[in-house]
């Protein structure tokens, strides 16, 4: 789920090679200010076309944060806008979170 929240401490980023700036953050998970008691975790994206902050929302800090690393292939592409963007000169951003056997 998605809300508004605001930004919190960035605890990771990372940047793209493209004509413009390209760049995911993630921001440190807190507690969630409404009385439900849930969790947020801020996803910034910053493109060309400006920055955008979205509140993930979940049940603790530790479901939250995987919402936001799995929302971010998603988010970022939808953010491309058809332009060119690679990191570490490929075109696989590295922002599915791996799978591992077991």
């Amino acid at each position: 789920m998605a809300s508004n929240r605001p930004m919190t401490r960035v605890i990771a980023e990372r940047r793209f090679e493209s004509s413009g700036e390209f760049y995911v953050q993630i921001g440190e998970p807190a507690p969630d200010p409404t009385p439900r008691g849930d969790w947020y975790c801020p996803v910034r994206t910053v493109t060309p076309d400006g920055e955008k902050v979205i509140g993930l929302c979940g049940v603790d800090a530790v479901q939250v944060l995987q919402f936001a690393l799995g929302l971010l292939d998603l988010v970022m592409k939808e953010r491309l806008g058809g332009r060119k963007v690679t990191w570490l000169g490929g075109d696989d951003l590295g922002l599915v979170p791996p799978t591992y056997p077991g």
